[in-house]
């Protein structure tokens, strides 16, 4: 075997059904020979274990380690602490990479000298593809070395698997996710672009995240659960601690307010008349405090309708935010209608 350049991570929990797919836009990589892929079973009751294995078998740079369930973050922590190469990356088990991604993004890391090379995201379920939301802004051109500091729109490049990542920068820094909570990546990709010397932006799509259908939707997709806001506000909330920490500009952190205020909280708002009251209620209370530790000053560059929606939540009035939400919605539904 060549020396390894780059490790793969892949943890994986009952994902047999798409499993496959993943492993195989891996073992196709233009410079499989270069790489390392670490599967990390976490505790799968189905199928996943034994794919794993197979895969193993029939490639000798493919690696399996069986654990007991840990969650996505003991996963991810365990497969990098195991890395040999001199870049890190992350792929989650129901997705998949292009087949010349690492290629392009090894090339333009060694070019540049980053300490991460960013890739471009597409989205895709059962019947298309079609572009990410969460990364519209991030890649709208390419950029050979820059800085959050220098590029804002970068602090909504927070998924950890369109990464490759120096791991002598990974090491330094001792990144590590945190376990048993949704939404790890925010706490480690945010400081990650802030103690970067600098990072590479590729617009050329090399990441392909899955929107699963139906009855099969992702824990992070389920937007009415609770917990699922808990853990995304705690996310929010290190993110917070780690730039009072590190004595970060107020520039970034104004960004950083507005990026929470327009699209993290807008998730869980827009499905609000979705829920029960005693969700109503509680997702008023989870945002609240969190609204405290932004620059008052970031919410006058809202939309009057968004200025709205955090006054009647700072003031638990579940009732006109709920009718504000109807009435967006079928704003929204009207001006779709006109355009078809």
């Amino acid at each position: 075997m060549e020396k390894i350049k780059i490790s793969v991570v892949v943890p994986a929990y009952n994902v047999a059904r798409y499993l496959r797919e993943c492993l195989d836009s891996l073992a196709n990589q233009t410079i499989i020979k270069e790489m390392e892929i670490i599967m990390v079973n976490d505790g799968a009751t189905d199928e996943t274990g034994q794919i794993m294995d197979a895969y193993a078998h029939t490639y000798a740079n493919f690696h399996v380690h069986h654990n007991e369930n840990g969650g996505l973050g003991y996963a991810r922590n365990y497969g990098a602490d195991l890395a040999r190469g001199d870049y890190l990356a992350f792929v989650d088990s129901d997705d998949y990479v292009t087949k010349d991604a690492y290629e392009k993004m090894l090339a333009m890391a060694e070019r540049n000298q980053t300490d991460m090379v960013i890739g471009n995201v597409m989205r895709f379920n059962s019947t298309k593809a079609y572009p990410s939301s969460l990364h519209q802004y991030v890649f709208l051109e390419t950029k050979e070395k820059t800085h959050v500091f220098d590029a804002f729109e970068l602090l909504y490049d927070t998924t950890a698997w369109n990464k490759l990542i120096r791991i002598s920068f990974w090491r330094k820094y001792q990144f590590a996710f945190p376990e048993r909570m949704l939404y790890e990546d925010i706490p480690v990709t945010i400081p990650a672009h802030i103690l970067a010397t600098s990072v590479s932006v590729m617009t050329e799509v090399v990441y392909f995240w899955r929107s699963r259908d139906g009855d099969d939707k992702s824990i992070t997709q389920q937007r009415t659960e609770k917990e699922n806001l808990i853990d995304r506000v705690k996310a929010i909330n290190l993110v917070y601690d780690f730039l009072a920490q590190q004595h970060i500009s107020t520039d970034i952190k104004k960004h950083f307010d507005y990026k929470n205020l327009t699209h993290d909280f807008k998730i869980y708002i827009n499905t609000l008349p979705d829920g029960d009251i005693d969700y109503q209620l509680a997702m008023m209370k989870i945002i609240r405090p969190v609204l405290d530790r932004m620059d008052q000053d970031v919410f006058n560059r809202l939309y009057i309708i968004d200025r709205m929606r955090y006054r009647f939540i700072r003031e638990m009035n579940v009732r006109k935010l709920k009718w504000l939400q109807k009435f967006a919605r079928i704003k929204h539904n009207l001006a779709k209608r006109m355009k078809t």
